[in-house]
């Protein structure tokens, strides 16, 4: 959203006889030149731009199945912001049990790029977004325990 001020619409007048007032015209001692008051009223405008986005989610499920398996479908299709892009994106993204069909694709909303698509079976759809491999905790010492004793499998002596 974004937010003018429009300075072409300001208006200052006189508060006791009304006089519209330029800044040229207000002496020193800020009075009117024509009643001498020192009230004033200040007409300004503002104006805003809002722009909306609509999104559309489905989901498919089959009551006959058992409970982890009644998802048969799902799709979404809408604006988001992108972490990976710094922006807001429309993703169109779907899946389908039944067919083994992913499908994913990001556009830029202002250009209408391309910028990621992806077609595959779900079935080979694997190790993306929270799917994707975890790096073991203290990684980068792992034979210390938590008081930073070591605990490697080296005989000792």
């Amino acid at each position: 959203m974004t937010t003018n001020l429009d300075a072409a619409n300001e208006a200052d007048t006189c508060l006791t006889c009304g006089l519209e007032l330029a800044d040229r015209e207000v002496g020193n001692d800020n009075s009117c030149p024509r009643c001498g008051g020192n009230g004033r009223k200040i007409m300004a405008s503002c104006r805003d731009t809002l722009v909306m986005h609509d999104s559309l989610g489905t989901t498919l499920k089959r009551p006959s199945l058992p409970s982890a398996k009644k998802l048969r479908a799902q799709s979404f299709d809408g604006v988001v912001p992108s972490h990976k892009y710094g922006k807001l994106v429309r993703k169109h993204w779907y899946i389908d049990k039944d067919k083994d069909e992913y499908f994913e694709r990001v556009t830029d909303i202002a250009t209408g790029e391309t910028l990621h698509e992806c077609i595959e079976p779900l079935s080979k759809h694997r190790g993306h977004g929270t799917a994707k491999p975890k790096e073991p905790r203290g990684s980068s010492d792992q034979s210390a325990d938590q008081s930073g004793n070591d605990v490697s499998q080296e005989p000792s002596s």
